[in-house]
């Protein structure tokens, strides 16, 4: 099994056995995998290869002043921002992950919220 099915193994399971009623900021997360699921009944077979999921290189373009932002999203044990590497777990992690090229979001940091675009998964 290749790593990216492996990784959406577990990403199943977690929507499968979370609560509809899962709370803030994770509930977005959980309910757009699960509606990716839904919608796409070949996603663990054959699964997108531009879905952000742990070991993806992520890019994003903050809208208001177009800088970019890259990292590699990892689990948590190896998660080093100094380096790059963004937990899965923590709140960035968690509202990218899923996503796909293109897509716009609003992210709460520590300064305000931030509207990005996701440009880039490797």
């Amino acid at each position: 099994m290749n790593q990216k099915k492996h990784d959406l193994k577990h990403l199943l399971l977690v929507v499968e056995n979370s609560p509809q009623d899962f709370g803030d900021p994770h509930k977005e997360t959980i309910e757009r995998l699960r509606q990716m699921i839904e919608e796409n009944p070949d996603f663990l077979t054959n699964p997108p290869q531009d879905i952000v999921d742990i070991g993806s290189e992520v890019t994003l373009r903050d809208l208001e002043n177009d800088s970019t932002m890259n990292f590699t999203l990892t689990d948590p044990a190896n998660a080093d921002v100094l380096e790059g590497k963004v937990s899965v777990l923590s709140p960035l992690g968690i509202t990218v992950l899923g996503r796909r090229p293109g897509e716009v979001f609003k992210f709460e940091s520590p300064g305000g919220i931030v509207e990005y675009e996701l440009i880039g998964v490797e």
